[in-house]
């Protein structure tokens, strides 16, 4: 049954299809980069749209929530079946919130590993990936069985058992907040360790550290699912919490889609990431040159020496690390063994994929 819509319910719907519009729009931009642009397409771009899909099945049914289950009006004032379809649309959006958050936050982990192709930061993400699997099943199995039978959540003639309400709530906020912050700080001692001027430094930075926004966002929702949960009026005090959770799915979406956006940015903004082209390409070789030890393999000698009248031919930016031909001056190409301690392979690889990257193959 439809009912007058209030001014918070339709809060609720406006804010429900404004960011879910805003989340659609960045999504397609980052297909159309990925798709058309550098025509790849992956596992994190797979799971960000599956989360722009939850979105848009938790704006559709937060709009009934308003419209059949009385959002924004009096408790007091509503009819049973509006009860009972308050109750289920609020079961059905609470699985969609999550299924979305964490859909994106899987997708910004495969993109890291993507980016930062080092093996032990692919250590490191694959470890955070298996942490969010276990919060994604513990908070699906929550989500979806929070009584039990699950029909006794809008059935007050059924008789169950629920989880207590409050105390798991709050456990799923801190949770989401913890695996939130892993994210967001996870790239930033890479970023911080690159070798870069001041100004290239910060552009990069500033497009990855915009995920803190959404830790901002997770954590300003927290005071309004605490009311909302030891609410005994929960129609009226539940639009609060559907906003910011409305908020806080498309403004993941957006952050993790954010870095996936330099070619358009770039276009946008050339002067702030044109830089990042070329700025850093320099030290990349630098580096690479000034850390590897040349071996004569071909005198049978086991001793390093430095190899006079040669260089390190980086033209192929895919060699393989071990085996870098040297060219000598006149344009000849000999090939030598070469050593490099795990410091310098880490930081090479790390360079090599940034500069992957700022050159927008990844």
């Amino acid at each position: 049954m439809a009912t007058e819509i209030p001014r918070r319910g339709a809060e609720v719907i406006a804010c429900a299809y404004v960011m879910f519009g805003i989340a659609t729009f960045v999504v397609a931009l980052r297909l159309y980069v990925r798709l058309r642009m550098i025509h790849i397409f992956g596992q994190e771009d797979i799971m960000i749209t599956v989360a722009l899909v939850f979105s848009l099945l938790q704006s559709i049914f937060m709009h009934r929530q308003v419209t059949h289950g009385g959002l924004g009006l009096k408790f007091s004032t509503l009819s049973p079946q509006q009860i009972v379809d308050f109750s289920k649309t609020a079961y059905l959006t609470i699985i969609f919130y999550n299924i979305s958050l964490c859909a994106t936050k899987f997708s910004i982990l495969f993109l890291c590993i993507r980016i930062f192709n080092v093996y032990r930061w692919r250590k490191i993400c694959y470890g955070i990936i298996g942490l969010l699997g276990l919060y994604t099943l513990w908070v699906s199995l929550f989500s979806i069985m929070p009584c039990y039978p699950i029909h006794s959540q809008w059935d007050p003639t059924v008789k169950g058992w629920c989880f207590p309400r409050v105390e798991m709530w709050l456990l799923n906020a801190a949770l989401n907040v913890t695996t939130d912050f892993l994210i967001v700080l996870l790239p930033i001692p890479a970023l911080v360790a690159l070798q870069l001027p001041k100004k290239q430094k910060i552009g990069v930075t500033l497009i990855f550290a915009l995920g803190f926004f959404i830790c901002i966002v997770s954590i300003l929702r927290i005071p309004s699912l605490i009311k909302a949960s030891k609410s005994t009026d929960p129609t009226n005090d539940n639009s609060g919490i559907a906003n910011w959770s409305i908020i806080e799915v498309n403004a993941a979406i957006v952050g993790g889609c954010l870095p996936t956006l330099k070619p358009i940015i770039g276009r946008i903004f050339p002067k702030f990431l044109s830089t990042l082209q070329t700025g850093s390409h320099s030290y990349f070789e630098h580096s690479r040159g000034a850390n590897r030890t040349a071996t004569n393999t071909h005198a049978g000698n086991t001793g390093s020496r430095t190899t006079p009248g040669m260089t390190p031919d980086y033209s192929n930016p895919l060699a393989d690390e071990d085996d870098v031909p040297l060219r000598k001056m006149e344009g000849k190409v000999a090939n030598v063994h070469v050593e490099i301690t795990d410091d310098t392979r880490s930081e090479v690889t790390t360079e090599r994929s940034m500069d992957r990257w700022r050159k927008d193959d990844v």
